[in-house]
């Protein structure tokens, strides 16, 4: 996170799926400072988005069976994408 502060970043959220936590930090002269902590089903409200209720699920990957993605890569051959696609395409908002 110092590479984030020497650049000017104010905010770091730091996503652990597996444990499905958030946390956020902020700098503060200089330093970092944990400005909010959520796990599982917690509603998040943190800076920059303190206007907005998140919804965490989105950070956390699917439990069960989920739809298995195949693209065709640059060469033509069809690949598989891991389960997970499905939970990446819902964070990031592709369809």
């Amino acid at each position: 996170m110092l590479l984030y502060a020497r650049y000017g970043v104010p905010y770091v959220w730091l996503i652990d799926p597996g444990q499905q936590t958030l946390e956020v930090y902020r700098i503060d002269d200089g330093a970092w400072v944990e400005s909010g902590f959520f796990s599982g089903t917690d509603q998040v409200m943190a800076p920059p988005f303190v206007a907005v209720s998140i919804d965490p699920g989105l950070f956390w990957p699917p439990h069960g069976p989920s739809v298995v993605w195949r693209f065709r890569g640059p060469t033509g051959t069809i690949r598989g994408v891991p389960d997970k696609s499905v939970w990446y395409s819902k964070l990031l908002g592709v369809r």
